[in-house]
């Protein structure tokens, strides 16, 4: 049998995973290269050997994971040179050959132009044929045939046409970084001048170009040993030219750079800010927190109160942790803070008024047993309720109390008692 693999490499082995949990099969040098695609050629007696018998069966569902817990845990017998090759393009239209459908993720860098345009001249006319088969039948028995066979043939050709384009698009960028690169030297050669520079990397199309400008810019800044609260605005102003952003969008190194210099401080007042959905999230420094509407101190890499919202709207971000909703709750639902306002929907209204209850019964369980039994009155309970034996006794023993409080937060406000008190502690440890 033939299949097509995907090249992982784990502690500096090449390696495959054919199905999940499975265990990694591994290389006698020379070693594939990572992330390439290989096609292996085993018999049926070395396809047991290998523990593919279920890979052959379920290829349909096969897909390939890297760097698995499980890549080391049996290590089969290694693959020889004899055993593998590397894919040809051809190999991905053979009929003969098990091609998971996985593989077709980002293998452009294994094929040259060249490669993809042979097989373009080798397979298109062939596709254009069949198309205009299909579009000239007009027997519906024909047609739906034609129709399938053209569905086949096309499916797996649109994905290396995808691939294809990536590979297009890696060789326009590297012949445009070569021609941007004397701007580039000449730019970085005169004195720094934040506007001149912005304007110049904004002229340029290459994203290694401006990721490499843009550091540099924000090397001169800190070297110029401005304020924390003053290089936001210089971020603004690179965040106004879109194909800069989204350059920087996924350069770590650059937010890196930067993020123990900076302070990020409420930049919206009066608003009513509903925080019933906010989540706990640790924040890192980005286009979203920059640009973000921010209510009190925001330290990147640590918990805010986060409230994700839908299209064009900015994310709301408040440095606070979940205490600062049960202080809103406290404060009857409505907080004023930071120089806004802030809410909590009906839904978070009632988790807090049912701890806010809980502590309340438990308090009076301690110092005032006999008002808190009254609360259970128009329950109706029988005087045989173990409630009454432990309200008679709460006020002679701190144990008795504790049992005391137990039965009324379960009976009163059918919550587990345990929970009750951990998420009582929970909240007044983060109010604290």
């Amino acid at each position: 049998m033939k299949f097509i693999a995907n090249i992982n490499h784990f502690a500096g082995q090449a390696v495959i995973n054919p199905y999940y949990k499975h265990p990694g099969i591994f290389f006698i040098d020379p070693q594939p290269k990572k992330n390439y695609l290989i096609t292996i050629s085993l018999t049926p007696t070395e396809v047991k050997q290998y523990g593919l018998s279920n890979f052959v069966e379920q290829h349909s569902q096969a897909y390939f994971a890297s760097n698995d817990n499980h890549s080391l845990a049996k290590k089969l017998p290694l693959l020889t040179s004899d055993h593998w090759q590397y894919t040809q393009l051809s190999d991905l239209l053979d009929d003969t050959i098990i091609v998971p459908s996985r593989i077709y993720w980002q293998f452009g860098q294994q094929f040259s132009l060249a490669d993809f345009t042979a097989f373009a001249q080798e397979h298109f006319p062939n596709l254009r044929q069949k198309m205009v088969t299909a579009n000239t039948l007009s027997q519906p028995n024909e047609k739906s045939e034609a129709l399938q066979t053209l569905l086949n043939v096309i499916k797996p050709i649109s994905k290396i046409i995808n691939n294809a384009s990536t590979r297009i698009q890696e060789e326009y960028n590297t012949l445009l970084a070569d021609l941007e690169k004397p701007q580039v030297t000449a730019l970085l050669a005169t004195p720094f001048d934040f506007d001149h520079w912005l304007t110049a990397v904004a002229n340029l199309q290459t994203t290694s170009h401006h990721r490499t400008i843009l550091h540099q810019m924000m090397h001169h800044l800190l070297a110029q040993n401005i304020k924390p609260s003053q290089l936001e605005p210089y971020l603004h102003r690179i965040h106004q030219h879109t194909h800069l952003a989204n350059s920087l969008t996924y350069d770590y190194k650059f937010w890196r750079i930067i993020d123990h210099h900076i302070h990020l401080d409420t930049n919206i007042q009066d608003q009513t800010i509903d925080i019933s959905t906010a989540q706990l999230v640790r924040t890192s420094l980005n286009w979203s927190l920059i640009t973000g509407h921010r209510v009190g101190r925001l330290v990147p890499r640590r918990r805010a109160l986060t409230i994700f919202t839908r299209g064009q709207k900015p994310n709301i971000y408040i440095g606070a942790s979940h205490a600062f909703k049960f202080k809103v709750w406290q404060a009857g639902g409505r907080l004023q803070q930071w120089g806004n306002t802030f809410i909590l929907g009906q839904e978070d209204n009632n988790f807090y008024q049912l701890l806010l209850q809980a502590e309340q019964l438990q308090t009076l369980a301690y110092i005032a047993p006999q008002q808190a039994l009254d609360q259970i009155t128009p329950l109706n309970l029988p005087p045989n309720h173990p409630i009454h034996t432990a309200a008679a006794q709460a006020a002679q023993s701190y144990n008795h109390a504790t049992i005391f409080a137990d039965l009324l937060i379960e009976t009163i406000l059918g919550l587990d008692a345990d929970i009750a008190h951990q998420l009582i502690r929970q909240q007044e440890k983060k109010f604290k």
